[in-house]
């Protein structure tokens, strides 16, 4: 039901591989090979992007902090966190 339960799976010898993040199978201590890169996208309507709740968020996702603590994370990385995208650009189909 989770990236946790696979790895802990792998981990107790119930499985010998699963699919999962990174982070999962490093909290358990095991090896990863990586299939896929993803991108995630936090999606709002573009008339909302200047209300002040979703530009303190965009501020928080595009600052030091949040992206020192996402880089910290085995298997993420902070690629264009806080910025604002075209969703057509980033999903053409």
């Amino acid at each position: 039901p989770s990236h946790d339960a696979v790895a802990q799976a792998v981990a107790s010898g119930a499985a010998d591989t699963g699919l999962g993040i990174e982070a999962a199978a490093r909290a358990q201590g095991l090896d990863f090979v990586p299939l896929v890169k993803e991108h995630y996208f936090l999606v709002c309507l573009k008339d909302v992007l200047d209300q002040p709740a979703v530009v303190a968020l965009r501020t928080l996702l595009a600052g030091p902090r949040w992206q020192d603590l996402l880089r910290s994370l085995p298997g993420y990385e902070p690629w264009r966190a806080g910025e604002v995208l075209s969703l057509k650009e980033q999903l053409p189909w």
